[in-house]
């Protein structure tokens, strides 16, 4: 079968080359470019560029940089090649989802993919067998990993044998289990105390049983170049003695470095910091300490649309006082298999802002969502009940509030301006909590429950856009939680394209997080979820990442 050739003459293409390396490599990465370079100048075409992954497996996109780089090359707006070659379906991808995504992804862009070893007709037929291509591909990779497993598990269970390297105060030992198949002598390891290391690992063990930080360990024993690796290190169950392999535990593997009572005293201490014991842990946390105080109004908020990342903030400063402030994708910032491109910041802040203003806080559709959400709520009867007994305790503690400061006034001949200020602002509080209470013993009663009426509306819309032009960086972004729980974005050449996920505001913006239910333990708010897509046109930016 004559293969055809669905790039015209001249045309400039560019070629993806991947190789898993080991001796029984099909064809290396340096054979495929032979192969592909004379494939194009006996097809009077142009190979402009050559994006290769040397002794990278297919079976995922991360850690494939040379494929990202290809992605992002066929993403630039100026990209002015025809196409992409490859030497085989199998080496642009063996996951049948990240394949076929990313073919969908280019073609969708207007780019040829022809593979040279294939033979796929570019056509609706050719997708079909290019589907059976990808099935048999991570059919493939799934019996060899089968393979692969069977034949370690034989080796552990059998000879107590570990593949890899072994962790601190252990260290190889080689031994002959017989010969292969070829003759050859089949040598296998087995992991065993390294004297030259245990007593310090040992006294690491006791550091750490005693609450010593990793950081005070590290200089004084300097186990490791980081540590980050003191988390592995006392969470290893071989410092017990035991070996667990996958689904085989070997109890009495080695000689155990530690004691149960030592173990169990060093579990304690990593629990404490784990992120149920302290939420405040962790940077990925909406509510970090660092992202708290940024000068980003949406961190701890915007996430990537690519790989579902947090977005974190970046300023490039020039010496002439210039600053670029852009939203990165952290997955993609440090090359861990995401291509997203960076984001302006304004850009992005703006667009949220204004949606917010036109959209979420427009007020006939704020009315609509309040018939929503009383209805959801008028359908649980024992939350409207906690809620009720929360707000009836904070009208009460206002009306006591209240009555000291008439008594501070009425004793006090000129009493002064922030005192009466005062009483006016708990007042105004007061009927807020009337209201309140009125509304949630009539959704208790079964009552028609009535909206918020347009005063209200409007004075919640009025402390939004005060909050927005002169509000403290803080009211700013307090104003932009409690109405958004999520922001997802991702830019696509000279767009930014985005959802935000909100929720209606339950009262004065500002002063509730939004929540599936509020981080406020006497409060009882049942927050009804939105989405809204957004668009907005950016500039390209110097030093903007490709």
């Amino acid at each position: 079968m004559v293969q055809e050739i669905p790039f015209p003459p001249n045309s400039r293409v560019v070629a993806y080359l991947r190789d898993s390396g080991g001796d029984a490599q099909e064809l290396s990465v340096a054979q495929q470019e032979q192969v592909v370079r004379t494939w194009c100048t006996g097809h009077n075409l142009l190979l402009t560029t050559i994006f290769a992954d040397v002794a990278a497996p297919g079976s995922s996109t991360i850690g494939r940089d040379q494929f990202q780089k290809l992605i992002a090359h066929f993403h630039d707006p100026e990209c002015k090649e025809t196409g992409l070659i490859i030497w085989k379906l199998s080496r642009f991808s063996r996951d049948m989802d990240d394949s076929a995504y990313y073919r969908s992804d280019l073609r969708r862009r207007g780019f040829v993919i022809h593979s040279l070893q294939d033979n796929i007709p570019d056509s609706s037929d050719g997708r079909i067998f290019e589907s059976l291509h990808d099935w048999m591909n991570e059919k493939y990779l799934e019996e060899l990993s089968v393979d692969v497993k069977r034949g370690l598990h034989h080796l552990v269970t059998n000879y107590q044998a570990i593949p890899g390297t072994p962790p601190r105060g252990f260290k190889r030992e080689i031994m002959t289990i017989g010969k292969h198949r070829d003759g050859r002598i089949h040598q296998v390891s087995r992991w065993v105390p390294d004297p030259e290391l245990w007593d310090k690992c040992k006294e690491a063990w006791r550091m750490r049983a005693q609450g010593i930080p990793f950081h005070v360990i590290n200089r004084k024993l300097a186990l490791f170049g980081s540590i980050n690796s003191y988390t592995t290190f006392f969470t290893n169950r071989l410092y017990l003695g035991e070996m667990h392999y996958g689904n085989v535990v070997i109890k009495d593997y080695a000689e155990p470095m530690v004691t149960q009572e030592m173990w169990d005293m060093v579990q304690s201490y990593a629990h404490k910091n784990t992120k149920k014991e302290n939420p405040m842990s962790g940077d990925d946390n909406r509510l970090h300490p660092r992202r708290a105080g940024s000068s980003f109004l949406l961190s701890g908020l915007a996430y990537c649309t690519r790989c579902g990342s947090l977005l974190n903030g970046d300023v490039i400063a020039f010496k002439n006082g210039r600053r670029l402030e852009y939203y990165h994708c952290r997955n993609s910032h440090n090359y861990l298999g995401c291509d997203a491109r960076r984001i302006s910041k304004p850009v992005i802040e703006a667009k949220v802002i204004e949606s917010l203003r036109e959209y979420v806080l427009d007020p006939e559709v704020v009315k609509e969502r309040d018939k929503e959400s009383a209805l959801a709520q008028a359908n649980d009867p024992q939350r409207i009940k906690k809620a009720l007994t929360g707000a009836a305790a904070r009208l009460a503690n206002n009306t006591r509030r209240i009555n000291n400061v008439t008594n501070r006034l009425a004793d006090e001949d000129n009493p002064p301006e922030s005192l009466v200020a005062k009483l006016h602002e708990l007042e105004t509080e007061n009927k807020e909590l009337v209201a309140e209470n009125d509304r949630l013993k009539a959704m208790l009663n079964h009552e028609t429950v009535f909206v918020r009426d347009p005063d209200q509306i409007r004075k919640m819309i009025d402390g939004f856009n005060w909050s927005m032009t002169q509000g403290t960086l803080d009211e700013k972004r307090d104003a932009i939680r409690s109405l958004v729980i999520k922001v997802s974005a991702e830019r696509d050449g000279d767009m930014v394209r985005g959802i935000i996920q909100f929720i209606n505001p339950t009262g004065e913006v500002g002063t509730d997080m939004p929540m599936n239910e509020s981080h406020r333990r006497d409060t009882y708010h049942r927050h009804i979820g939105y989405s809204l897509e957004f668009t907005a046109s950016l500039t390209p930016q110097p030093y903007d990442r490709p």
